[in-house]
C-alpha cells in the first residue's frame, strides 16, 4: 500500500473518530438539555403545589421581606381581611394590626425585630380589617432566605368566645359553691346558735319551773321568745334566698305608697328598737309612690332597719328617708348612729365568700345573709345599694328603684 492510501486511511479513520466525538458530545448535550428541561418541569411543577397549597390553605399566610413588606397574601388572608392582593401587596405588616398612635414607633421596632430575628415565634394579638373591624388572631412566624418570612396567621375570635364562655361558666359555678357554703354555713353555726339557747330554756323551765319565781319564768320566756324570733327571722332569710336562686320566687311588681308600706315594714320592729331606747325618725312624702314588687321592697326595708337595731347601742336614733331623684328612681336612705364599720368590712359586706357576721351591741347575732338577700333583690329591681360608714360614727344603708311613679 502506498502512501497515499495510508493517508486517506488514516484520514478516514480520524474522521470517523471525529464522528464518534461529536456524536457522544451530541448524546451528552442532549442528555443534559433533558436533565436541564426536567429540572425546569420539576420545578414548575413544585412552585405549582406551592402556589396551590398556599392558596388553598384555611389559614392566612403572609410572605414578608425584610423590611416586612408584604410580597404575597393568599386567598384565606385577603377574604379575612377585606382587601385585594395588591392592596395588601403596597402594605406592610404593621399596617394591619390597630396600632395606638402614641406607641406607633415602638409596635413597629418590636415588629420588626420578632418577624425577623431568624426564629420561629409565636404570639397572639389583635388585627384590623380594612373596615375597621378588629379580631384575635393567633401567630406562628418563621424565617426563609434572604431575610424574609413567612406568618401564618389564624382567626381565634371563636376560640375566644369559648374561653371567654368558660370562664363565666367557672364563675357562675364558684358562685353557686360559695352559695352552697353560706347556706351549710348557717345552718350548721349560725341556726345553731340561737336554737341551743331556745333548747337550754325549755330544759330549765322543764326541770327547774316548780323552784322558780314568776319574775324568773318571765325572763326565760322572754329569752325563748327573743330566740325563736331570731330562728324565725334566720329560716325566713333562708327559704326566700333559696326560692330565689331556684327561681321560684314570683316577681310581682305594683305601684304603693312609700311612706305607707315603709311603716307598715317597721311596725314590727318597734318593740326591738323600744327595748334598746331606740328613736326611730321618718322623713317620707306623703305622695311619694314606687312601682316594686312589694314583699320583696319590704323584706330590704325590714332587714336594714333590723341590721340598724342590731348595730346601734342603747338611746341611739335611726333616720329612715325617701326622696324622688332626677332620673325618676325612689332612693331610700336608713342611716343610724351605731358602731359604724371599717373599710375592710364594707368592701366584703354584700359578697357571698366572705364571713361578715359579727355580734350587735347587745350580743346580738347576725349571719350577713340578710344584706345578701337585699342586694339581690334590689338588683332583681334593676336598682342599686351602697354604704357609707365610719367606725364609731353610725352607717349609712341607700338603695335606688327605678320606675318612680308619682301619685
Amino acid at each position: 500500500m502506498n502512501n497515499k492510501d495510508k493517508s486517506r486511511e488514516q484520514l478516514i479513520k480520524e474522521l470517523r473518530d471525529l464522528q464518534e466525538d461529536y456524536n457522544s458530545i451530541k448524546e451528552s448535550y442532549q442528555k443534559d438539555i433533558s436533565r436541564h428541561k426536567l429540572a425546569e418541569e420539576k420545578l414548575r411543577e413544585n412552585e405549582l403545589k406551592y402556589r396551590n397549597l398556599l392558596e388553598q390553605a384555611p389559614d392566612t399566610i403572609f410572605l414578608v421581606d425584610a423590611e416586612a413588606n408584604l410580597l404575597h397574601v393568599n386567598l384565606a388572608g385577603q377574604k379575612m381581611l377585606g382587601y385585594s392582593e395588591d392592596e395588601l401587596c403596597k402594605m406592610k405588616t404593621i399596617d394591619t394590626y390597630p396600632i395606638d398612635e402614641m406607641e406607633d414607633g415602638y409596635r413597629r421596632l418590636r415588629e420588626l425585630r420578632v418577624m425577623h430575628s431568624g426564629e420561629t415565634q409565636h404570639f397572639e394579638r389583635m388585627m384590623r380589617r380594612k373596615d375597621g373591624t378588629l379580631f384575635p388572631v393567633e401567630i406562628h412566624v418563621g424565617a426563609l432566605e434572604h431575610g424574609n418570612t413567612h406568618a401564618i396567621i389564624r382567626d381565634i375570635t371563636d376560640r375566644k368566645k369559648d374561653e371567654e364562655e368558660i370562664k363565666l361558666k367557672n364563675k357562675l359555678l364558684e358562685t353557686i359553691n360559695a352559695e352552697k357554703d353560706k347556706f351549710f354555713s348557717i345552718i350548721a353555726h349560725d341556726l345553731k346558735g340561737p336554737l341551743s339557747a331556745f333548747l337550754g330554756a325549755t330544759q330549765i323551765l322543764t326541770e327547774e319551773i316548780q323552784n322558780m319565781t314568776l319574775e324568773e319564768i318571765k325572763e326565760i320566756t322572754i329569752s325563748m321568745k327573743e330566740s325563736a324570733s331570731n330562728i324565725y327571722g334566720l329560716l325566713e332569710n333562708l327559704l326566700e334566698w333559696s326560692r330565689l336562686k331556684r327561681g321560684t320566687m314570683d316577681f310581682i311588681p305594683e305601684t304603693f305608697n312609700v311612706k305607707q308600706i315603709i311603716t307598715a315594714s317597721i311596725e314590727v320592729l318597734t318593740e326591738s328598737a323600744r327595748k334598746k331606747e331606740i328613736k326611730i325618725n321618718y322623713s317620707l312624702p306623703e305622695e311619694l309612690t314606687i312601682y316594686s314588687d312589694s314583699h320583696m321592697f319590704e323584706t330590704v326595708i325590714r332587714n336594714l332597719v333590723s341590721n340598724a337595731i342590731k348595730f346601734t347601742p342603747k338611746s341611739g336614733e335611726i333616720s329612715v328617708s325617701a326622696t324622688a331623684t332626677p332620673d325618676n328612681n325612689v332612693e331610700i336612705k336608713i342611716r343610724d348612729t351605731g358602731i359604724g364599720m371599717n373599710r375592710e368590712l364594707i368592701d366584703r359586706l354584700f359578697l357571698i365568700n366572705e364571713r361578715t357576721n359579727r355580734k350587735g351591741t347587745e350580743g346580738e347575732l347576725s349571719t350577713g345573709l340578710g344584706l345578701l338577700l337585699c342586694k339581690e333583690f334590689i338588683d332583681k329591681h334593676n336598682g342599686k345599694i351602697w354604704v357609707e360608714s365610719e367606725e364609731g360614727k353610725g352607717s349609712t344603708f341607700s338603695f335606688t328603684l327605678g320606675n318612680l311613679k308619682m301619685s
